[in-house]
């Protein structure tokens, strides 16, 4: 007699397998929420962070985009080189997840000091803090509107980034 001959009775078999073949595994309680990356533009390679606040846009219009995209090209860099963060739709303590996540060695914040900076900073004066160089500019919408602004923040840019 061949195995494939061999007939059991359903009964028996439901009284062999009472308990799972395969037991089932409970996903692990947490006492955290779980973390998701913060959205941003770009990829990140030369950990600078740029800092948006606008709550319109997810992150800017394709206007100042292409703005920013010159600037960044006339410093040497490109939107693989930074990470693009637009903090209108983060919550309070989220500035801490933004060093967490991106781990930046420069912040140029457009518009928008971080929560914990101490809010008098000059505008488009370069200060180091926590390991980070640090720059409070005005908002991009602002620069390409009043060509005034323009100026001062090419400077302190140059200086930022040791261009000549």
């Amino acid at each position: 007699m061949s195995l494939k001959a061999l007939e059991i009775d359903p009964f028996l078999l439901a009284e062999l397998y009472r308990q799972p073949v395969i037991p089932r595994i409970e996903p692990r309680q947490t006492d955290y929420p779980e973390v998701r990356p913060l959205p941003f533009l770009g990829k990140n390679l030369r950990q600078v962070l740029l800092v948006v606040d606008n709550p319109d846009q997810a992150f800017v219009s394709e206007k100042i985009f292409s703005m920013l995209s010159k600037l960044l090209n006339a410093c040497g860099l490109g939107m693989e080189d930074v990470a693009l963060v637009n903090v209108a739709h983060l919550q309070g303590r989220e500035s801490e997840r933004l060093r967490q996540q991106f781990n930046p060695h420069k912040v140029i914040m457009f518009g928008t000091l971080l929560p914990g900076l101490p809010e008098n900073q000059t505008r488009n004066t370069p200060w180091s803090e926590g390991g980070m160089e640090l720059l409070y500019t005005d908002t991009l919408e602002a620069m390409d509107q009043t060509a005034e602004l323009k100026m001062p923040f090419w400077i302190a840019v140059k200086r930022f980034f040791n261009l000549n």
